[in-house]
């Protein structure tokens, strides 16, 4: 064996680790919802997988994916259509998986929405000045500005428990 041969044989294994070592640790996160039926646990298979895959693909550049936005350093249609809208998406595909029943499931999910949403909401807001219209910059900037109040808002609604008797009141009007 010559030395190239034994560097590609070393990278090949490191790649595999980094894809290994991703893909447990957002099996790891994922655990506490425990996905109770067969849906829940291929998704969260296919998800470790694609995650796996991000890190062997991107090495250390995927946590440039999470930081740039936040900094302004992605387009805007990016943050807009890739962080808000797409990221929401695998997040609300996530909840798919979670039993009703368990409070404690509901509430991390919830706060991970949270967390997630105000995320997004940065980055659309930063990201903006990266859009070549001044004009759809500005709507980005405020639009960002008003789902972050109305996100607290609702939050603050989740944690009274306001929402308890509104669904409650609509079971009833559907019921």
């Amino acid at each position: 064996m010559d030395e190239e041969e034994i560097v590609l044989g070393a990278q090949a294994i490191a790649a595999t680790g980094r894809f290994l070592a991703a893909s447990l640790s957002f099996v790891l996160v994922v655990l506490p919802w425990r996905p109770h039926s067969v849906l829940g646990w291929a998704l969260v298979a296919v998800c470790a997988l694609l995650i796996g895959g991000l890190f062997m693909r991107y090495d250390m550049r995927i946590w440039a994916l999470i930081k740039d936005p936040l900094f302004g350093r992605s387009s805007l249609s990016a943050a807009v259509w890739g962080y808000g809208l797409l990221g929401s998406l695998i997040y609300s595909a996530l909840g798919m998986g979670l039993d009703a029943g368990d409070t404690r499931a509901l509430h991390l999910y919830a706060i991970g929405g949270f967390l997630y949403s105000v995320y997004a909401t940065i980055a659309v807001y930063q990201c903006a000045h990266n859009s070549r219209s001044r004009w759809i910059a500005q709507l980005a900037r405020i639009s960002a500005i008003l789902s972050l109040i109305l996100l607290l808002v609702f939050t603050y609604l989740y944690a009274t428990g306001a929402f308890d008797g509104l669904l409650s009141e609509l079971q009833g009007l559907t019921g």
